[in-house]
């Protein structure tokens, strides 16, 4: 029987101690049986939306949880679109326009999945939502 080089899962559980007792029932299945190993460093029982899973996390909103950007996700994004605007680039408006636009294609058809717009709740003024009054 062959198996994938990286095969990802998320277990979600109601309780700390059921995912650790999941977690532990998991990895001797993994190890005994399938004598795969599993990584430590990437392994834990945690809250979902502390968690981070291909580029994506969850957050938790009036009782759902909706999938949000994770942070390393946007922080990448940030800089690529600094490499791409770099003033230093050798190339004309057209090309650095084409490269950016096929970058930010390619980003959104994959996270086109995001249900909410900021990474987290931090990062947004409170008044967010308020609708703004102009003076006249």
């Amino acid at each position: 029987m062959q198996f994938p080089r990286a095969t990802h899962r998320n277990v979600y559980v109601c309780s700390q101690r059921a995912g650790e007792r999941v977690m532990a029932g998991i990895r001797t299945f993994l190890e005994k049986k399938l004598r795969l190993t599993v990584n430590e460093e990437k392994s834990a029982v945690d809250r979902p939306w502390r968690r981070k899973f291909l580029g994506f996390s969850l957050q938790k909103t009036k009782g759902r949880y909706k999938i949000r950007l994770a942070s390393q996700s946007k922080d990448r994004l940030k800089k690529k679109l600094r490499d791409l605007t770099n003033r230093n680039r050798s190339e004309n408006l057209e090309e650095r326009v084409r490269k950016i636009n096929t970058y930010l294609r390619g980003w959104i058809g994959y996270f086109g999945l995001i249900e909410t717009l900021s990474v987290g709740a931090a990062e947004r003024p409170r008044n967010a939502d308020r609708p703004r009054v102009l003076p006249g």
